[in-house]
């Protein structure tokens, strides 16, 4: 997502994201990118979940890890 996002500018929302390198920590401000970590809040869907749709594209594409 990386790439996609300072590489290509594509917008994304990244859901659940367990860590972020140093690097791209400094940069997000700079990114189309919204990222909601998933240590804690992200159980609580009535954090985030309003602010992750609003984030959203006409053109969403999925990808679920574990």
């Amino acid at each position: 997502m990386a790439r996609v996002v300072k590489d290509l500018r594509i917008p994304a929302v990244q859901c659940g994201i367990r860590s972020i390198s140093a690097e791209e920590a400094r940069d997000l401000d700079s990114l189309p990118t919204r990222i909601f970590l998933g240590q804690g809040h992200l159980w609580d869907a009535a954090i985030w979940w309003d602010d992750a749709m609003e984030g959203l594209t006409d053109n969403v594409y999925l990808t679920i890890g574990h």
